[in-house]
């Protein structure tokens, strides 16, 4: 069997790169920022399970933490970064918190708008605590959750270049001791929510794919053994997501947030795995195929890759738009199927509106990401 060397991997991986980005990777963001904008609308319970939810629509946020690690871990390796100093470079670390903060310092006063003259009427002063936990609406937590992310990034980057397989495995321990301390000690809701330790594990588990991939993956049984292991980590996660949705299984940890706690993630995780250990093994490790830009269709493949980064833009517009304003086609007497379309136009329509403003206010700390589409342009990826 023809092993792979490191030129050949990184040769295969840029074959698959649109324009800079992974075009799968940004099919997996577009996929997850829909199901966020889904899992929002009114839903009961029961509708919840019957749809299969925990199955797709709540793999978004483990698809989000796991592609964090990723593609952190490919910004830090291709440039090379070694040790503290660098991984702590004050101006990367800046650039970094500002593609999360400024957009959300940005939509502020909309957001106490919402809290204050909403359905809710809260005070000022509850609306602007409430800053500090990510504002109002669905799924605040993520904006306090990914500062903390940049802050402690370097630190699972590190741990996982130096020890690898251990540092993993250290990672995933940390996360669950973490849930074992909120089970059985005690941890109040609001901290345990925005608190990045819940989802180490899963970013852990995109780190280390990260890593095996840019710098490990140098035999074809080495992405063989990466499709089994995540086979079994994606079966046994659906297993377990099975158990405690819908055969009335009570985790001893792991109790809050179910569907997207580290188990329930080995689902999401495992078939990650498992498609990405294919594409390299299969598609250029066993017959050396190359990857066709003229497979995917230009226009697609161009919606995707605006789409695909401009994921947090849509979901800071979401956030303040359940909050409020989507009240008025909630009650709009058409039918619910309808309702729902127009929520996630109107999402991903003013997402991407809002980020083109942001971008042209403050479009230093996204340099890199705005060259994609020339670059491709320039390369006739897109037309």
């Amino acid at each position: 069997m023809r092993a792979l060397d490191h030129k050949y991997l990184s040769t295969n991986l840029s074959a698959m790169n649109t324009g800079g980005r992974q075009a799968f990777f940004d099919i997996l963001k577009v996929f997850a920022i829909l199901c966020v904008v889904i899992t929002h609308f009114p839903w009961t319970a029961v509708e919840r399970l019957q749809y299969g939810f925990p199955f797709w629509i709540d793999t978004a946020m483990p698809i989000f933490m796991m592609l964090s690690g990723y593609l952190c871990f490919k910004s830090f390796y291709a440039k090379g970064t070694k040790n503290l100093f660098d991984v702590y470079k004050v101006s990367g670390l800046c650039r970094r918190l500002a593609r999360f903060v400024i957009p959300f310092a940005l939509i502020v006063p909309f957001d106490m708008l919402c809290g204050m003259f909403g359905p809710k009427h809260m005070p000022f002063s509850t609306c602007a605590f409430r800053i500090f936990l990510g504002g109002q609406g669905p799924d605040s937590y993520y904006i306090p959750m990914m500062i903390q992310f940049v802050l402690t990034f370097p630190l699972i980057y590190l741990c996982v270049c130096k020890w690898r397989i251990s540092g993993l495995v250290l990672l995933v321990f940390v996360n669950v001791v973490y849930e074992y301390y909120c089970t059985k000690i005690g941890v109040h809701h609001e901290i345990y929510r925005i608190c990045i330790l819940r989802h180490l594990g899963v970013v852990a588990f995109g780190t280390f794919a990260a890593g095996l991939f840019e710098s490990g993956l140098t035999r074809r049984d080495a992405y063989l053994r990466m499709i089994i292991s995540g086979g079994v980590m994606f079966l046994c996660g659906a297993f377990y997501l099975y158990l405690s949705c819908y055969g009335h299984y009570s985790p001893i940890i792991f109790c809050r947030w179910k569907t997207t706690s580290l188990v329930s993630a080995l689902y999401t995780v495992g078939g990650f795995y498992f498609v990405m250990g294919w594409i390299v093994w299969y598609k250029h490790g066993v017959h050396g195929a190359k990857y066709e830009n003229a497979n995917l269709l230009k226009s697609i493949n161009f919606i995707l890759l605006n789409i695909g980064k401009r994921t947090y833009a849509i979901f800071l517009v979401q956030k303040i738009f359940y909050a409020f304003p989507a009240v008025v086609i909630l009650n709009l007497p058409i039918n619910r199927g309808l309702r729902l379309a127009l929520c996630i136009t109107c999402c991903f329509l003013l997402g991407v509106v809002y980020d083109g403003f942001v971008n042209s206010l403050f479009p230093w700390p996204n340099a890199s990401r705005n060259n994609v589409c020339v670059q491709s342009k320039q390369n006739g990826d897109i037309t």
